[in-house]
């Protein structure tokens, strides 16, 4: 491996693992368009052999999957490599307190999806869970995102979670 391949390696794991721990949000300029992606008959993008397409399908059929306080909590507690938390407040919001393991994407200029890679964000996870403060903002995200990828909602959102959870803590 040639020493520049290792570094470009090396810089992405250290990317990854900070969106992971929640210690950096993706910005920047828009990426590759998603439209000109590979897609199943049914629209959804092909994810090669570690997304399960047709389940996908079906429970996209069945709708949005809406996520408990227990289940929510659970999901961070027991199943942190199956999904990415991504809270979708403003920064100044998210400076106030967030959930565990989230990261910040700001959808207030109405196109988030075209300046955020959220294959990249799954990294090889089954799914994405938005929230946001009160349920609202997560709501329109997963209309966006719904046929993009993997998508649920906690709709409890922040509110909920400060309400149950006032220290904030995974025990």
């Amino acid at each position: 491996m040639s020493l520049k391949l290792a570094a470009a390696a090396g810089m992405i794991v250290t990317l990854l693992r900070l969106f992971s721990v929640g210690e950096l949000s993706p910005t920047g300029p828009p990426t590759d368009s998603m439209a000109e992606m590979p897609r199943d008959t049914a629209g959804i993008i092909k994810r090669g052999p570690s997304c399960a397409v047709s389940e996908y399908n079906e429970e996209l059929s069945r709708g949005v999957q809406s996520l408990s306080y227990q289940q929510m909590y659970n999901l961070i507690k027991y199943n942190q490599s199956e999904f990415v938390l991504v809270d979708i407040r403003r920064p100044d919001e998210y400076a106030q307190g967030y959930i565990p393991t989230a990261f910040l994407v700001t959808i207030t200029n109405g196109a988030f999806e075209k300046h955020v890679d959220f294959r990249q964000i799954m990294c090889g996870r089954k799914f994405v869970v938005v929230y946001c403060r009160s349920g609202r903002r997560a709501q329109q995200a997963v209309e966006v995102l719904k046929s993009i990828i993997p998508i649920k909602i906690y709709p409890g959102s922040w509110l909920e979670w400060s309400r149950l959870n006032p220290r904030n803590v995974i025990e």
